[in-house]
């Protein structure tokens, strides 16, 4: 599991990126539209990242670093 807080500015206030169609519902136009997720295109590759500051706008926790977190 990642840690969610910013580590450019160390705000907590972050977003999780979905990547793929994703098919829009209530409790995902409700995140959306507060700033828990955002969308980040159709295809997501190792070199993507998976979180989002809504403070400085910064990307981070990419998906090779997720990867590696994981398997050790």
């Amino acid at each position: 599991m990642t840690d969610d807080t910013c580590p450019h500015c160390g705000s907590p206030d972050t977003a999780a990126i979905l990547y793929g169609l994703v098919r829009p519902h209530d409790d995902l136009c409700q995140r959306l539209a507060t700033g828990e997720v955002i969308f980040g295109g159709l295809v997501l590759s190792d070199r993507d990242p998976i979180r989002r500051c809504n403070q400085c706008t910064q990307d981070f926790a990419f998906v090779t670093w997720v990867r590696r977190q994981l398997v050790s």
